[in-house]
C-alpha cells in the first residue's frame, strides 16, 4: 500500500476515533447537566402562555428552568398548578415576592397588581429560571409531538445514511490493489 494512502487511512481513523470520543462527551455533558426532568434531570422547559410576566415573556417564549437547593424572593420560577382556569397542572411561571420554602412562596405575574393564591413549596418548585430563548417555545411545543420527534428522526437517519461514509474509500483502494496484485502475481 503506497506511503501516502496509508497516512490518509491513518488520518481517516483518528477522525472517526476523536469524533467518536466528542460525541460522547457530549451526550455525557447533556446527561449531566441538560437532560430534562421528565428523564430526571434538572432541567424543565415551559412554553409560555399569557400575559402576566409581559414585557419581559410573551407567548411562545421558551423558559428553561433549573433546579437549585435554594429559591429567593426575585427569582423567575415555575411549578404545576392545579388551580389554573381550565389547564389544571399547567406551569405557572412567576416571580418569588414573599413566603417561604417551608410556608410556601408568596408569588406574583410581573404583570399582576395582585399576588398569586396558591403558594407553592420549595418541593413542588420545578425550578428557577435559567435562561429564555424568544419565541422558541412553539418549535419546542412542535417537537414534543412523537410524530414530528420520529419524523425529524427518520430524516436525520436518512441523511446520515446518505452522507455517510463511502465505500470507495482510500483504505478500500488500497487493499483492492493489495489483492489484485497478489491474484495477478
Amino acid at each position: 500500500m503506497p506511503t501516502t494512502v496509508r497516512r490518509l487511512a491513518g488520518w481517516c481513523t483518528l477522525r472517526r476515533s476523536v469524533s467518536a470520543l466528542l460525541l460522547v462527551m457530549l451526550a455525557a455533558g447533556w446527561w449531566a447537566f441538560l437532560r430534562p426532568s421528565t428523564l430526571g434531570g434538572p432541567l424543565t422547559l415551559v412554553t409560555v402562555t399569557g400575559v402576566s410576566m409581559e414585557p419581559g415573556f410573551h407567548t411562545g417564549d421558551l423558559a428553561v428552568m433549573r433546579e437549585v437547593d435554594r429559591y429567593r424572593k426575585g427569582e423567575v420560577v415555575a411549578f404545576r398548578s392545579e388551580a389554573v382556569p381550565g389547564k389544571p397542572g399547567a406551569y405557572v411561571i412567576h416571580r418569588i415576592v414573599g413566603g417561604g420554602a417551608e410556608s410556601g412562596y408568596v408569588t406574583r405575574g410581573d404583570n399582576n397588581d395582585w399576588n398569586d393564591p396558591w403558594r407553592p413549596t420549595a418541593d413542588e418548585v420545578t425550578g428557577k429560571l435559567w435562561f429564555a430563548v424568544p419565541g422558541f417555545g412553539s418549535a419546542v411545543r412542535w417537537l414534543g409531538q412523537p410524530l414530528h420527534l420520529a419524523a425529524l428522526f427518520a430524516g436525520f437517519a436518512a441523511s446520515m445514511t446518505m452522507l455517510g461514509g463511502n465505500s470507495d474509500g482510500p483504505r478500500d483502494k488500497g487493499v483492492a490493489v493489495a489483492r489484485k496484485e497478489a491474484v495477478s502475481a
